[in-house]
This record gives structure tokens, C-alpha cells and sequence, in this order.
């Protein structure tokens, strides 16, 4: 059970801060408690005192996950403060709607510069936006849900339904969820590497296709790195126009990999261009997970070349591999797989007027390798 909390204690209790926590932490971890949301509250922009109640759980609750989410707005990023290095999961928070891609990555990658202290979790939790968290080894919050043109329900008007539109991509997160099973999101001690190139989104406002209040016509404008990595290489790209997608991409502690292509919006566009990229792999035989639209992708690895591999891709929203390896090429750069394929593939199980960009986990086996489908499948 999670609990969401304000950031102060109860003016009524008559207790000081460190007595009305350890009195309400005892009490959520002798109940089972497993995840404390504190958000607003008097003392929310109040770094110490939140440590402090991060330190009193580690002490009376020490099962209990705290996560941090000071209120910044749903547009600035400047107002950012390093309270990742004493959480267990620090949130991103709320983000204007249509250009939510560039200002979260900009949140995420901020946070990933840090160093989180010994003794708790220091993950990121990045919202709503399910293919960052999987690209950057993130956690989710996730914000959206399929009971559309509920009465009385102001956020499911048709202009929220046709430029918002997560209310018709629920599938990524369900690829997303079950990606995090194979490979956990990680905390912000790992190595990160930003790109200085920075691409800008500009969205030209219609009405009610957001919750943060705009006139019609009104043009707001995000920004963020082209790319991001962590524990490896940032990805490379053959197209450098400026339209390209945001790539990010992340070697998880146990070994696998995951590649995220994040779609742009561009004047009332929402724009997922498949562009040709390339990505370091370091042991080619753990998972490899891949989100979004691309021309082609590469795997870069050493001595490929002459070697024969049985590859295999799955739609994580299914249950069912399929082999692709005579549709894959193997070069002295590494295994090279079509565009075509990712995206055919990673949308087979897609559930009937689902719009989510694909999201596939490939495995790769040395051919001597004994496979059957029922392996592949579970």
C-alpha cells in the first residue's frame, strides 16, 4: 500500500517534526506500508526537513520507500534541487501535456548528474512518460487511463483525445511495466552522459489540450538534449536534421540494454521520424529492450562478423517470440537490424485502436544454443 503525504507534520498533534514522523513512520511500517508519496505541504521546498524524514524512515520503517516531489510548475526547470541524493525515488513532476517529452528528459537529465547518498534508492521517478523511463532506467507514475468520454470528466474533450492523445497509447505502458520486470530501474550513482546539442519543441496551443491554462493561439516552447546515456555510450545517429527524435539509452547494472526513440512536437505536429541508429552493446546475449520508431538499429559489438546467432524479438505487450534472424545482418559493426522489423514486430500484440509507438525486448543466442518457443515465450 502506498500513502500520498503533505510535507509537514499535523499542527494539531502538538508534537515537534521528529516525534510526529517517528510516531506516523512507526506506525506505516508496523501496518505494511510500502511507499510514502510526499508531495506539497508548508515545509515542501524545505530540504531538511524532508532528509530528515527520509532519515526517521530509514530508522523506524525501513522497508517503507519515500519518495520526494517538490511542486517546480509545469514548465520551468530551473527550480530543480538535488533532493534525488537523499530520496528513494525523487518525482519529476507535472509537466505541460503536448510538450511533456522535452521537459521531462530535461528534469531526468539533470537528475542523473547527481550522487545519491549511501542508504537509500536515489531513482527517478519520470512521470507519465513511460518510453524515458525505459530508455533511462527510470521509474514511472503512470497518469493516463482508457475510460474516454467520461460525463462530467473535462480532461477526455476530443482536443485533449486528438493532440494529448495517451488516452489511445496504453499499450506502451504495459511494455514498459514489463520491461522494468526484466531489468530494474537503477539509481542515480551510475554514469551519464549528455549531449550539448539540444533540440526545441514548439507547440501552438488549441483549445483544451492541456490542463495548464493557455489561450488558443498561444505558443510554448521546450527544450532538451538530443541525447542521453548512462553506463555507456550516447547513441549515434545518421540524421542531424532538426526534426530528428530525442534518443536515449542505458546499460542496466545486470547487463541489458535498452534504446528509446522520443517523438518531437513541431508547430501542431506530432512528429516520430525513424531515423538510422547505432548503439554500444556490451554482452550481446543479455535483453535488449527498444521503444519507439526507428529506420534501423544497430548493435554494435567486436568479433560478430563470420559468427552465426539465432536472434529473437517479442512485442512486450505479448507473449509470443518471433525469429528474426535471417531478417537481421551481421557485419564487422555489429547486428544490424531493419526498421521495418522493430516496428512490425514490436506492435504485433497491439490492442485494436491503440496508437503506442512499438516496444520489443530482442534476445540474441550463440546458435549452438539450445532454444524451443517455449522457452522464448516465457
Amino acid at each position: 500500500m502506498g500513502l500520498w503525504v503533505a510535507a509537514n507534520e499535523d499542527p494539531e498533534s502538538a508534537m515537534s517534526p521528529d516525534e510526529f514522523w517517528t510516531d506516523r513512520l512507526s506506525t506505516f511500517g508496523k501496518a505494511g506500508v510500502g511507499y510514502l508519496k510526499v508531495d506539497w505541504g508548508k515545509k515542501e521546498h524545505d530540504a531538511a526537513y524532508r532528509k530528515n524524514m527520509t532519515a526517521l524512515g530509514k530508522k523506524y520503517a525501513p522497508e517503507l520507500w519515500i519518495e520526494h516531489a517538490p511542486c517546480i510548475g509545469p514548465t520551468p526547470t530551473e527550480n530543480l534541487r538535488p533532493y534525488v541524493t537523499f530520496s528513494d525515488v525523487y518525482r519529476t513532476y507535472d509537466v505541460d501535456d503536448v510538450i511533456s517529452v522535452p521537459l521531462t528528459i530535461d528534469r531526468v537529465s539533470r537528475m542523473l548528474s547527481f550522487k545519491a547518498e549511501d542508504g537509500v534508492k536515489g531513482l527517478v521517478n519520470c512521470e507519465d512518460e513511460a518510453y524515458i523511463a525505459a530508455g533511462l532506467g527510470c521509474t514511472m507514475g503512470i497518469m493516463r487511463h482508457p475510460l474516454l468520454n467520461v460525463s462530467g470528466n473535462d480532461f477526455n474533450t476530443i482536443s485533449q483525445i486528438k493532440y494529448k492523445d495517451i488516452y489511445l497509447r496504453l499499450d506502451e505502458v504495459v511494455r514498459a511495466v514489463r520491461w522494468s520486470r526484466i531489468a530494474e530501474a537503477f539509481g542515480v550513482q551510475s554514469d551519464v552522459k549528455i549531449d550539448g546539442q539540444r533540440l526545441t519543441d514548439r507547440w501552438v496551443y488549441g483549445e483544451g489540450e492541456s490542463w495548464v491554462k493557455h489561450e488558443v493561439g498561444d505558443t510554448v516552447i521546450a527544450s532538451a538534449p538530443a541525447r542521453v546515456s548512462r553506463n555507456m555510450s550516447i547513441p549515434e545517429i545518421d540524421d542531424m536534421t532538426a526534426d530528428r527524435p530525442y534518443l536515449l539509452c542505458s546499460r542496466y547494472p545486470d547487463g541489458e540494454t535498452a534504446v528509446s526513440a522520443l517523438p518531437r512536437r513541431i508547430g501542431r505536429e506530432r512528429i516520430a521520424k525513424a531515423v538510422n541508429v547505432s548503439i554500444d552493446i556490451d554482452d550481446i546475449y543479455r535483453p535488449i529492450g527498444v521503444f519507439g520508431v526507428f529506420g534501423s538499429l544497430t548493435l554494435k559489438a567486436d568479433g560478430l562478423k563470420g559468427k552465426v546467432f539465432r536472434v529473437l524479438a517479442q512485442d512486450l505487450a505479448g507473449d509470443k517470440a518471433v525469429d528474426i534472424s535471417k531478417a537481421v545482418s551481421i557485419t564487422d559493426k555489429g547486428i544490424a537490424i531493419p526498421g521495418e522489423v522493430l516496428n512490425r514486430i514490436g506492435t504485433m500484440a497491439a490492442t485494436p485502436g491503440d496508437i503506442s509507438a512499438p516496444g520489443i525486448v530482442i534476445r540474441i543466442y550463440d546458435s549452438a544454443d539450445r532454444w524451443t518457443e517455449e522457452q522464448a515465450g516465457a
